[in-house]
């Protein structure tokens, strides 16, 4: 069963990622790497960086298209 990711976990994420999202990391993105959709391996880039600096969804229940919407709230496109 998935269900939607919660507020407070939303949150979490948010702070996990906040100190990674930077323009110099921006700026490499958007020089160096090649994605049919750079935006979403962006996001997704992020997403894993904070999971190796520890960040964990309290729920297993969460599929990758809930994890995307949230990262899209969270992360603005370039």
């Amino acid at each position: 069963m998935s269900a939607k990711i919660r507020g407070h976990e939303r949150d979490r994420l948010l702070f996990a990622i906040a100190p990674l999202d930077t323009l110099e990391r921006r700026e490499h993105y958007k020089a160096s790497v090649t994605a049919a959709d750079l935006a979403k391996r962006y996001r997704w880039d992020l997403y894993w960086l904070a999971f190796d600096n520890g960040f964990r969804f309290d729920s297993d229940d969460y599929t990758d298209a809930h994890i995307d919407t949230a990262l899209r709230n969270i992360v603005v496109d370039f």
